[in-house]
């Protein structure tokens, strides 16, 4: 798991993490959290899938729960874990399929496929419509979201957020300075709104969205992809509305100079 200044890694106890900060790669930090994690985890439960986004970390586990703690490098402190609950309008604790996390924000998508989150959203990250701090999980409404289609994929990049639908169609919010929510203008959207894609053939659909701090790609099930925000077009970094190009899927794709791990799709 990488973002930013984090290279961490979760052993398979659930009950170690590890890092290398970019600020000093001279060796491998380990933290013991077995005693910490117990304090909140069931003893049949444990964490399947951990986020992290500077010094925030948000943790996933068997029992569809959400986990999150803070580590302070100046000190090499962990703050104790605590449950992050979901509770929908009804009172309802919800249980949880996805999480992921930006720099400012985070996002959990429940199994009733419905989308929530918090965060510092002075870019309107967070999707809620405005740029006031949202200090508890809070839903998302989804306008354009059709009775027969349901959020697939979720991705909160650097200050903005893309989710991919099972349809296959792109949704995005938050900061769009550089075309990296997928439009022209305005630098900052506020709400979910449906990235247009206007190169798709007739059997193609996307399968997968990533990200990068400024700029956006998603694959299709037809060995091709889109790429928009600041990218490398050519010998000089521009930025771009979604523009479809070939790629062949064994190899490693770059953007922005960041290079996307190889991905595994299915339609």
């Amino acid at each position: 798991l990488y973002f930013q200044q984090l290279n961490i890694t979760l052993t398979n106890k659930g009950n170690q993490i590890k890092w290398i900060s970019d600020e000093n790669v001279l060796g491998l930090k380990s933290v013991p959290f077995e005693a910490e994690l117990k304090m909140v985890l069931t003893d049949d439960e444990h964490i399947i899938e951990m986020k992290a986004a500077y010094d925030y970390f948000l943790a996933l586990t068997n029992k569809q729960r959400v986990i999150t703690w803070r580590f302070f490098d100046f000190d090499s402190t962990i703050t104790a874990p605590k449950h992050k609950h979901i509770i929908n309008k009804k009172g309802e604790h919800q249980l949880i399929t996805q999480i992921s996390v930006g720099k400012n924000h985070s996002l959990v998508l429940t199994t009733k496929g419905e989308l929530y989150s918090w965060g510092k959203n002075q870019h309107g990250q967070c999707g809620t419509g405005d740029k006031i701090k949202v200090k508890k999980p809070t839903k998302i409404e989804f306008s354009g979201l059709s009775t027969n289609d349901s959020i697939k994929q979720i991705n909160a990049s650097s200050n903005f957020t893309v989710v991919l639908t099972s349809n296959g169609r792109l949704f995005s919010w938050g900061e769009n300075f550089f075309n990296q929510c997928g439009f022209l203008s305005p630098s900052k959207i506020l709400k979910p709104t449906k990235i247009p894609i206007t190169e798709l053939s007739e059997e193609e659909k996307l399968v997968f969205i990533d990200t990068t701090r400024i700029s956006g790609i998603a694959y299709t099930n037809q060995n091709s992809c889109f790429t928009w925000g600041y990218c490398i077009k050519s010998m000089y970094p521009q930025r771009i509305l979604p523009t479809k190009s070939k790629f062949p899927l064994h190899q490693a794709l770059y953007v922005n100079n960041t290079t996307l791990a190889r991905k595994i799709m299915t339609s």
